[in-house]
């Protein structure tokens, strides 16, 4: 056998590798030639059991084989190397270009490099390896094709009802074009991605940068008229619109229009498209917008999988390249910026940041982008600026294709929080590495930067704009945004739905404050808010709820709940506590002229509560629950004690990040209640 035959062995998928066995040799020859390489006694069912076999092992038995010639091998080479629904997760790697590589030293170097990485015995995805190296030109570059191989874990029930687990070699691969600058991966979970960039990284110092594919970059690219289906998503607070929505119509491209239309602020999370492979091949492109991944629903010859993707490969790369060689752009590298009094003696590294981060902001907004690639990782970020950032954790799932608030895989809590060591849930104290989805999917991620996202403080912010004006003084973030880094992008993000409202801006609550609290009526409330907790200890129903609200207690001390100091309020009904809802109270307000849904989470402690407290943690995981309802509009924090400062930091940072209303009643409001109340009991007894 030839070196190019035994590279391609080497490539071929390990389903070709076997249908070219079944196909090839009779059913007796074949498990004769499989005894003799594994060494058994016999074989129930070839075809089962040559799916179990290394592709190593698998080659042996080719070997043994006259009668598959190198045409056959190429064959099948050709109509299996990428399977039956190839796609690629797309990075842009600028940092290669410039740079000399070859076959040999690629797979020399990932051949070294992954042979030290260790795992777990029962990891869920673990030993990468590398199996081979090729390249071909394609658009008058040379691209390079890097074979690799790992281990994935199924686990089973036994027959006598013990749980196991078995690994299976699954294939991948990795394209890198020096000339272009680009990296695709090809069938690899996240976690297998984030040791190739690793690797990268380490043997070259190339940063490998997911692409997001935003409705800008998709429209520009890829022709709306062809478009299929689309899933369309937003953090919006109206209340009248779905997070997500998803269309599917042959004729899409005559409605989308007025759809996009009546779903403005929404952006496309994936899509179908009819894309063309060639003069002769029609089949369905998938785009998950996000992750920056391309799938085509067909079998394609190799042939035909390379050119169509390096053709669209360099499409999205020379967009992406075009954006960044706008003039201007390199004029910060030329000017020293973050220097003098304002910015203190800041290290070398983060003068650094500080200027990449400069010229992405840049950037979006010479070009009316919301989004851009940045090579800063988010822990750097929070870590060298702690004090002016904001930080929460936003998870990509793989399955619903969106990003969502994640939770605690063990006790599913929302509330982490970043140390050196990792994510840990301060809900149960582990550390987490796998994280559960709204929907129950269970994503696993390779790191920190999968998942945490960093805001830059408002006053952060405008420091950096300030000094970006030295260059272009027209630069300016509008007053509703605010920026952001997750998943190796800089979002410049609206947040028109979000504020901090006061409880003198809600026009119900205005008859508390006609009146001035002095230290006989807080002494008072305190009395009695002390004994008050959020429901009565009788277990209450509905009906027993509802009673309440029209019976007038003599005095203060009759009150059985936080609740029933609401009922002064005409809409408001008390209602137990439902296991499944994360609001304790819900009431209709009226704000800026208009009725609003106000969810309230309702909190009995009178003593200041802390973010890492247990009652703090509680508050942040219901505030959480209560970002992705869009069925309300204002959400509430009740309590009788003061905040801390960290919690409420955390809780406007999670509300601005989801464009809600976030308003706190805490103890000067519930001081407030208790005297109204009061009021309103005595008024009733004077009444006839």
């Amino acid at each position: 056998m030839t070196g190019e035959m035994g590279v391609a062995l080497d490539l071929m998928r390990l389903e070709g590798i076997c249908k070219m066995l079944l196909e090839s040799l009779e059913a007796d020859e074949l498990e004769t030639k499989f005894l003799a390489v594994t060494g058994q006694q016999k074989v129930e069912n070839i075809k089962n059991s040559l799916l179990k076999l290394t592709k190593a092992e698998l080659r042996q038995i080719v070997e043994l084989s006259p009668t598959i010639t190198e045409s056959v091998i190429k064959k099948y080479y050709n109509e299996y190397r990428y399977g039956r629904k190839p796609g690629f997760v797309l990075f842009w790697a600028s940092g290669f270009i410039g740079k000399s590589i070859n076959e040999e030293q690629l797979k020399n170097d990932l051949q070294r490099v992954l042979s030290g990485k260790t795992y777990k015995e029962d990891a869920k995805f673990k030993d990468l390896k590398c199996v081979a190296a090729t390249s071909w030109k394609e658009s008058e570059s040379t691209v390079f094709e890097i074979g690799l191989s790992y281990l994935k874990k199924y686990s089973f029930i036994t027959a006598d009802n013990n749980f196991d687990y078995i690994h299976e070699l699954t294939d991948c691969f990795a394209w890198i074009n020096a000339e272009k600058g680009f990296v695709a991966l090809y069938n690899m979970p996240p976690s297998i991605e984030g040791i190739i960039k690793q690797a990268v990284f380490h043997l070259y110092g190339v940063k490998m940068l997911g692409l997001s594919l935003n409705r800008s970059v998709l429209d520009t690219i890829f022709d709306p008229d062809n478009r299929k289906k689309m899933s369309l998503t937003h953090y919006s607070s109206d209340s009248e619109k779905p997070q997500k929505a998803t269309f599917s119509d042959p004729d899409l491209a005559s409605k989308q229009e007025s759809i996009l239309a009546d779903y403005d602020g929404y952006d496309i999370a994936s899509s179908l498209y009819s894309e063309g492979i060639d003069d002769d091949t029609t089949a369905i492109l998938g785009i998950n917008s996000h992750r920056g991944k391309l799938y085509i629903n067909r079998n394609l010859t190799t042939t035909q999988f390379r050119q169509w993707s390096v053709r669209r490969i360099n499409t999205i790369i020379d967009y992406f390249t075009d954006v960044f060689t706008d003039e201007g752009i390199d004029k910060i590298d030329h000017i020293q910026l973050f220097n003098g009094a304002t910015w203190g003696r800041l290290r070398t590294s983060a003068r650094d940041m500080l200027n990449n981060l400069a010229k992405c902001i840049l950037i979006c907004k010479q070009k009316g982008l919301t989004s851009y690639p940045i090579s800063i990782e988010s822990s750097n970020m929070f870590w060298t600026f702690k004090n002016k950032i904001d930080y929460c954790f936003l998870l990509n799932c793989d399955n619903c294709n969106e990003t969502v608030i994640p939770s605690c895989p063990n006790c599913s809590k929302s509330i982490f929080t970043l140390t050196k060591n990792g994510i840990i849930c301060q809900s149960c104290g582990e550390t987490v590495h796998s994280f559960r989805c709204e929907c129950g999917h269970i994503n696993t991620t390779s790191s920190v930067e999968d998942c945490l996202s960093v805001t830059l403080k408002d006053e952060f912010a405008s420091s950096i704009i300030q000094e970006l004006q030295t260059v272009v003084p027209s630069i300016s973030l509008a007053e509703n945004e605010f920026l952001a880094i997750h998943n190796g992008y800089l979002h410049i993000m609206c947040s028109d739905g979000y504020k901090r409202l006061l409880p003198k801006d809600i026009q119900t609550f205005e008859p508390l404050y006609a009146f001035t609290l002095n230290q006989s009526i807080i002494d008072n409330a305190n009395s009695v808010l002390s004994h008050l907790k959020e429901k009565c200890n009788r277990h209450p129903t509905n009906e027993m709820c509802q009673s309440c609200k029209y019976k007038t207690p003599s005095t203060p001390s009759d009150l059985k709940c936080l609740q029933q100091l609401f009922c002064v309020f005409n809409d408001f009904t008390p209602k137990p506590h439902q296991g499944q809802e994360y609001g304790d109270i819900s009431i209709s307000v009226m704000y800026e002229g208009r009725k609003c849904n106000l969810q309230g989470i309702m909190k009995s402690q009178t003593s200041k509560i802390t973010r890492s407290s247990t009652v703090g943690r509680e508050i942040t995981d219901q505030v959480i629950k209560g970002l992705v309802d869009n069925r309300t509009d204002i959400i509430s924090v009740i309590v009788p004690a003061l905040l801390d400062d960290q919690l409420i930091e955390t809780l406007l940072t999670l509300a601005r990040r989801f464009n809600k209303k976030l308003l706190f009643l805490d103890s000067d409001f519930m001081y407030r209640l208790e005297y109204y109340y009061e009021l309103k009991i005595a008024q009733s007894k004077t009444q006839p």
